[in-house]
């Protein structure tokens, strides 16, 4: 496991139990330069675009400094959804008294 990647899940008390090799195979999908920021097992819901069907899907989230991934199988099936963060404005709140 990346040094980051458990450094986040010590970090934030991430149980795995069950999601090792869920893990292990969404860290593949991660870049050497990537810093993970959070990574976590997590149910996701996913409406596609075209058929607006709706579907839950369990798999790893994995927030680093450059994008959001998250990793599914069904069945038989691998998945990745990723976002890039780049193609986001970051967003400032600031707290009022």
């Amino acid at each position: 496991m990346r040094e980051d990647v458990q450094r986040v899940l010590d970090e934030y008390k991430i149980k795995t139990f069950g999601n090792k090799k869920d893990l292990a195979r969404a860290e593949e999908l991660l870049d050497p330069d990537e810093t993970v920021l959070f990574a976590s097992p997590s149910n996701v819901v996913i409406t596609h675009a075209n058929t607006r069907k709706r579907g839950t899907f369990p798999g790893v989230v994995f927030l680093t400094d450059k994008r959001f991934l998250f990793s599914y199988k069904v069945l038989s099936n691998f998945s990745v959804e990723m976002f890039l963060l780049t193609k986001y404005n970051p967003l400032t709140v600031a707290e009022t008294a």
